[in-house]
């Protein structure tokens, strides 16, 4: 029996690393100029604000 037990090999416990959940901040740009969805968008691409980022939500009227 004991020779059996040691064909076995038990794959070592990992814990979890935590994980955080990232909330964007919602941006809402309205304009009827796609050049200024652009341009905004090209500006804050990067950009965050206390550690979260942005989403952009575009809005045109007409």
């Amino acid at each position: 029996m004991d020779k059996a037990l040691n064909k076995f090999v038990f794959k070592e416990v990992v814990s979890k690393k935590e994980t955080s959940v990232v909330t964007p901040w919602l941006v809402l740009i309205v304009d009827d100029e796609e050049d200024i969805h652009i341009m905004t968008k090209m500006a804050l691409d990067s950009f965050t604000f206390s550690d979260n980022p942005l989403k952009l939500l575009h809005a045109y009227s007409g």
